[in-house]
């Protein structure tokens, strides 16, 4: 019985199992393959539903002649791709037919040659109303653009919607490299003056015409009757690839200075591992002095940059504190080298950079003054305010300094782009954050340079340990941290770099994170000695800030009784400022008076954070 039943099992799987294969379309395709190879199953159509069946059928009953204009109509198709052309640059054998069309050649006619494939149109007169060849538009296209054809007159012309004629021109214009000179005619110097204070309305349209060449319209610019007394003449300015220096380049030769395009670069690509950017922003350089016509030069600083700017951004990580390479680059690098490097290797008179400032002695050093100092001031676009960067340039350099783009907004810069031909540098990404990291994530990048220290996250309530992390080189105050099996969202209090110890609180207005005042390292002011009323009172009142991003806050800036420090009294609590920033400080009249190092904070609440943030009882000191 058994036998039995083992034996019918065995037959129903087995069928089973023959059905699963047959049924697979995969099967059933290798099936009827293998038979047409073996000549047992000839090629036979892809079968038909039997609704598409009948009403094939039913057309054949009712149009009979519907068969034979099928083939007629493939008989056409034939002869239509029979007239298919490839005509080329290089001349073929010489034919005996008489049209300019040829059949296909053969391949060994071919062979090395640049071949060139046109297209099929239909002729002009079988065109509905409103249609237009493509080959026409393109003419039209290019009369627009080099004629400056009103595109109004063009649509009435040909019939042809204004409408629809500008949306497909604005589509091919896309297609064209942003190396060609798309502007409207330039502005004359009172109107480029006035241009950054209040751009022009400009119909999008129009910033797509081309105009004649930049230099032929630059060589009819009247100069200014104010300016023909100056003692600048030749100007050295910073070309970084993107659009602000790109621009103030144009407005320095617009003024009929003779300009000097300089690129820096400051890490060496082959001593990392390709992560930085400054080889596509070398191009970018170059593409701009080309399009402008100016010199091009290129200076290296890498040794100097690792040395004076690099190691003391690691020196800081290392210690926890928060370093801005930016300040100290424009301090040593750009404003000291590479100043140094334009006015005695260029022998200019003076130095131009695209940075959102403004200078006592004006955007062209048109009020320069030889017996008095120069004093750096907001510019008119206080979102792209950069004077926290310059904060401890050198007296002797800022004297020398153009900012072209003091006056201007930089949306009118971008369109100011797209009128001189630059449009394309609208699409570049502004560069933020450390500029050598580039595409890489932080962590791997300092990683590199940082040997790695674990410690624990300290709970600054409870004292209790929560977790542990790998450096406190990879964290700033006021970071958020995640931290598994937290019970709320951790954020750095406190780095103790003796012990590799992160304090962190719960939650982002934890009031561990808020200080009422700060220290400072000796301070740098812009005019190399500090305002009258901080010598005379000893306190000055200002604003301070501390970020590039955020707004200042009022404070009352003491001197140390030791004199190599400041004590900066915060009018309202602050939040996250670590060691290792900087203290900006300005006047009511937007002046930017200088800067120092932050080398620590106090806490606006000591009697809840000092037993808790510090195991010493230097409460006054803690990052």
């Amino acid at each position: 019985m058994q036998n039995l039943l083992s034996d019918a099992m065995g037959k129903v799987l087995s069928s089973a199992y023959r059905s699963a294969l047959n049924v697979g379309v995969d099967r059933r395709a290798e099936l009827l393959i293998n038979k047409m190879k073996n000549g047992d199953c000839p090629p036979v159509a892809a079968p038909r539903y039997p609704s598409e069946e009948k009403r094939i059928q039913q057309l054949n009953e009712n149009y009979p002649e519907m068969e034979s204009m099928i083939h007629s109509k493939n008989a056409e198709l034939h002869e239509n791709l029979k007239k298919l052309s490839v005509t080329s640059s290089v001349s073929f054998v010489e034919s005996s037919q008489s049209s300019s069309s040829r059949m296909l050649p053969r391949k060994a006619i071919c062979a090395d040659k640049q071949l060139k494939f046109g297209i099929v149109e239909p002729p002009r007169e079988k065109v509905p109303p409103g249609k237009i060849q493509l080959s026409k538009f393109l003419e039209l296209m290019n009369e627009v653009q080099n004629s400056g054809v009103d595109v109004q007159l063009l649509a009435e012309q040909y019939g042809l919607r204004e409408f629809d004629l500008k949306q497909t021109m604005k589509y091919f214009g896309a297609f064209h490299e942003g190396t060609q000179e798309i502007y409207l005619p330039p502005l004359k110097l009172d109107e480029l003056d006035s241009f950054g204070e209040k751009v022009e309305t400009v119909d999008e349209f129009e910033l797509k015409k081309i105009g004649p060449s930049l230099i032929s319209i630059l060589m009819k610019i009247q100069k200014s009757s104010a300016w023909t007394e100056n003692m600048f003449k030749s100007v050295a300015c910073a070309i970084s690839g993107g659009i602000d220096s790109a621009v103030a380049a144009y407005l320095l030769k617009a003024r009929g200075f003779d300009v000097i395009g300089v690129f820096m670069k400051n890490w060496d690509l082959i001593e990392e591992f390709g992560y930085c950017c400054s080889d596509k922003d070398l191009l970018d350089a170059q593409k701009v002095c080309r399009h402008l016509k100016i010199p091009f030069h290129e200076v290296h600083f890498i040794n100097e940059y690792w040395d004076d700017v690099f190691t003391n951004l690691l020196d800081g990580y290392v210690v926890g504190k928060t370093p801005n390479p930016d300040i100290l680059c424009n301090r040593l690098i750009k404003f000291d080298l590479f100043f140094s490097y334009c006015m005695h290797t260029l022998k200019v008179d003076a130095v131009a950079t695209g940075h959102y400032a403004r200078s006592s002695f004006g955007r062209f050093l048109e009020n320069f003054s030889p017996e008095k100092n120069a004093k750096l001031f907001r510019p008119t676009d206080k979102l792209k305010d950069q004077t926290y960067f310059l904060c401890q340039i050198p007296q002797a350099s800022l004297r020398r300094t153009m900012f072209p783009l003091a006056n201007w907004l930089k949306k009118d810069v971008r369109v100011m782009a797209e009128r001189i031909g630059m449009g394309w540098l609208n699409a570049k990404k502004e560069s933020y954050g450390i500029c050598m990291i580039g595409k890489r994530n932080f962590k791997d990048f300092i990683s590199d340079y940082v040997m790695t220290k674990k410690g624990f996250f300290v709970d600054v309530d409870s004292q209790k340990k929560v977790g542990e992390h790998e450096g406190i080189h990879l964290f700033t105050r006021g970071q958020r941290v995640k931290i598994p099996g937290g019970k709320c969202p951790y954020f750095v209090s406190k780095i103790d770099p003796v012990d590799s110890t992160i304090y962190v609180c719960c939650y982002n207005f934890h009031p561990s994170l808020y200080a009422s005042s700060v220290q400072t390292l000796q301070p740098y002011w812009i005019e190399e000695q500090e305002p009258e009323v901080l010598k005379e009172s000893r306190k000055l009142k200002c604003e301070f800030k501390y970020q590039h991003v955020l707004r200042s806050t009022s404070c009352i800036v003491k001197k140390l009784p030791s004199e190599l420090g400041l004590q900066v009294e915060l009018k309202h609590p602050v939040r996250a400022i670590s060691a290792g920033q900087y203290a900006i400080f300005y006047n009511d009249q937007d002046e930017c008076l200088g800067g120092a190092e932050i080398a620590s904070t106090k806490p606006f609440w000591p009697e809840l954070c000092g037993d808790l943030l510090l195991k010493t009882d230097e409460r006054q000191h803690f990052f």
